[in-house]
């Protein structure tokens, strides 16, 4: 019996088997006559690179061979029993098998064997690294590995350190690169590097924008919502909801959440596309980069198209929940509305407003971005953010506007001088805006 560990439009992996270790299947099903073809090159491409780096010793899975089964060519490996991905210790939802100390160097020493070996992962990145029960490292997904003549570190771990910016703090970050700098001297010149930073968030940007496509098909992001007649993508972290989502109606604005009493939701009528796709996007882009904002939550493809977003119940403006809080959910609220304008100036990125008007409150630990649209490279300094807070909080107190300071330059996953610079401009006193 064959369990689904992954779905999308071209590929699937599979768990086959039920003694362990059990078999992992890359099923490969591209949609077209040409890309079915082309299909077989890929499962035979990733098989030989499996062997190739096997022989190198480099710990990847064991490669067992491919098949054409059902009409599709699938790629069959063992499986690498009791290992979870990085990015999920990194979130939190699974815990540290051992010290992150230990993790951050076995990875960076993987990462110096990939180097001297002239292999390179383009796809690397924090989901397609594995961590074993004992602290060990494993690379999947290698249909894109291949030799690399070059020398250059810089191009090396770039797709690693775009692809770990919202996830690494600093401290694991910099533990990763001196692991690797004991056999590659040149990357020391990258620890603290602005201008390797500003290529990390360029190519994050990118990344994640033309990744938005996997919120409109079956991906990580979304799974497929089928109930009766009804067709659509339902967002993967709801579980129990699809009989709920399949009958709600439109409503003008949000109201609680069927499916789970914390949270609100909104039905729109009409199709994903025009105002309603680029709130979409905006939202899909939000939740990619790790900022708290809106869910895209559905998208309920019927004759009656209807597309759904949630977030947390009983969300304000931040200006209507200050006065009726104490002193001291003032003050988280000020800290957490620092952290969260914070990161999206670390993203790269900017709101069109900044400060409290573009701010939802849940609670003053919850809060949440409402922005129309984004734009690259925030024209705002850090002082005039910290300025139009001010003025969009009147009664913030001194205490409570340094707290907002301090936290949005903690958000800053740059270099220690990108965030002494923040700092710098935090301190600088701006006039008031008109």
């Amino acid at each position: 019996m064959d369990s689904p560990l992954k779905q999308g439009p071209k590929r699937t992996i599979l768990l086959e088997g039920t003694s362990s270790p059990r078999r992992v299947v890359k099923r490969f099903h591209s949609p077209g006559t040409v890309d079915g073809i082309k299909d077989g090159l890929r499962a035979w491409r990733e098989y030989r690179a499996l062997c190739r780096l096997r022989r190198k010793g480099l710990p990847v899975p064991r490669p067992l061979g491919v098949r054409r089964r059902d009409g599709s060519w699938e790629l069959v490996q063992e499986e690498l029993t009791a290992c979870v991905p990085l990015s999920q210790l990194l979130l939190g939802s699974e815990p540290w098998p051992t010290t992150r100390r230990t993790i951050a160097t076995a990875l960076g020493e993987l990462l110096a064997n990939l180097w001297t070996a002239r292999i390179w992962h383009p796809d690397l990145h924090m989901g397609n690294v594995l961590v074993g029960p004992g602290g060990e490292v494993h690379l999947i997904d290698l249909a894109r590995v291949r030799t690399r003549w070059t020398r250059n570190v810089h191009g090396f771990l770039l797709p690693l350190a775009a692809g770990a910016r919202e996830l690494a703090d600093g401290p694991f970050r910099a533990r990763v690169l001196m692991a690797f700098s004991q056999v590659c001297g040149d990357s020391r010149s990258l620890l603290g590097c602005e201008a390797f930073e500003r290529k990390a968030r360029e190519r994050r940007r990118k990344d994640v924008r033309k990744r938005l496509v996997r919120y409109r098909r079956v991906s990580g992001a979304m799974a497929a919502l089928r109930e009766g007649n009804t067709r659509g993508l339902v967002h993967r972290d709801l579980e129990n909801g699809e009989e709920v989502l399949a009958g709600l109606d439109r409503c003008q604005g949000f109201s609680p959440a069927p499916f789970d009493p914390g949270r609100e939701v909104q039905v729109l009528e009409g199709p994903l596309e025009g105002a309603l796709l680029q709130r979409w996007n905006l939202a899909a882009q939000l939740e990619s980069h790790g900022i708290r904002a809106e869910r895209p939550l559905a998208w309920v493809q019927t004759p009656r198209a209807r597309v759904l977003f949630d977030r947390p119940g009983g969300c304000r403006p931040l200006g209507e929940c200050w006065s009726a809080w104490s002193p001291d959910e003032r003050f988280l609220a000020a800290r957490t509305a620092g952290a969260l304008l914070g990161a999206l100036r670390d993203r790269g990125l900017e709101a069109d407003a900044q400060g409290a008007p573009c701010l939802l409150a849940a609670s003053p630990t919850q809060l949440l971005l409402q922005p129309s649209h984004l734009t690259d490279q925030p024209r705002l300094q850090p002082s005039e953010n910290l300025q139009l807070w001010k003025e969009s909080i009147p009664q913030a107190t001194r205490t409570e506007s340094e707290a907002f300071a301090q936290a949005f330059a903690a958000a800053q996953r740059g270099t220690r001088a990108e965030r002494m610079q923040v700092m710098a401009l935090l301190s600088t006193p701006t006039q008031a805006h008109g």
